[in-house]
């Protein structure tokens, strides 16, 4: 048996998110564009020990006990493989938590995975993913993270073609917005109807389209209402067009904004937006798709 198992995990964007309406269960049918980004990662790493689930993050503001989305993992891997946890998780986080970039889900999909592979593969995929559904509505993807349209709640995904690289850059404000309530006001507030989806798509698996046809298929059914109860992520969103980018929007419900950039700006405009901002962001320069 192993001694310790070390693996690293992607963020994602949205790059597309349409609602499309509001289920039995309480849950939204969506379709979105999921991009995950191999250049921003936490990393988990697993040691067999003394009996039970301990957990250590470098993070002091994301729990380290039963409330994380790897202790939840860890608990329902244990279930359903019918064996008695004894891992000690050290989790290294460099994805912002609550912040539309799939962190948590991306640290719960890569328990699941490293605990598999400790325990000999002894949960087929297709359990894994069922596990990862009921933790969440991202984990699927992150279980084998590549770019994917996700239906349903996000959980049914078509894994896409080679996609285009599409330089990005991300910011965030440092506060957290809670999904549920981004879900539950997106209603309330106007917005424009989604752009159609094939286009998007089409300009994504071409390299000669203009990067100017994946900006213009981009969108976030839940961005208008966020952006309403928090006015600094439009005035971010404002900010990265006004910088140059061809497109911006919130990833997920937020609160991180990405914009897309013209090639090769993309430390420019990450510099310029941390400079003028006059308040504390955190950002990050990155490629998707790749």
């Amino acid at each position: 048996m192993p001694h310790t198992l070390t693996i690293t995990t992607p963020a994602k964007i949205n790059l597309y998110l349409e609602i499309l309406g509001r289920r039995p269960d309480g849950y939204h049918e969506i379709r979105t564009v999921f991009l995950p980004l191999p250049e921003l990662t936490d990393t988990l790493a697993l040691e067999p020990g003394a009996p039970g689930i301990r957990l250590a993050c470098d993070n002091p503001e994301v729990p380290a006990d039963g409330r994380n989305l790897v202790w939840k993992a860890a608990e329902r891997f244990a279930a359903a493989a019918g064996v008695a946890p004894a891992w000690s998780f050290r989790l290294e986080k460099r994805i912002p938590a609550s912040a539309g970039l799939g962190g948590g889900s991306s640290d719960a999909a890569v328990a699941l995975r490293i605990l598999n592979t400790l325990h000999g593969n002894v949960l087929p995929m297709e359990v894994l993913r069922a596990l990862a559904v009921r933790l969440g509505a991202d984990v699927p993807l992150f279980l084998d993270p590549a770019p994917a349209v996700g239906t349903g709640i996000g959980e049914l995904l078509r894994p896409l073609p080679p996609v285009r690289p599409l330089p990005l850059v991300l910011v965030n404000p440092l506060f957290p917005v809670a999904t549920v309530w981004a879900y539950r006001n997106a209603g309330l507030v106007p917005r424009p109807p989604a752009p159609p989806l094939e286009p998007l798509l089409a300009a994504l698996a071409d390299p000669a389209a203009p990067l100017e046809a994946v900006a213009a298929g981009s969108c976030n059914a839940l961005e208008h209402a966020v952006c309403r109860k928090f006015p600094v992520l439009a005035i971010l969103r404002e900010r990265l067009m006004d910088l140059g980018c061809l497109a911006a929007h919130v990833s997920g419900s937020g609160g991180t904004v990405y914009g897309i950039c013209p090639p090769g700006r993309q430390e420019e405009i990450r510099a310029r937006i941390e400079t003028g901002a006059g308040m504390p962001l955190w950002t990050f320069a990155t490629v998707a798709g790749e």
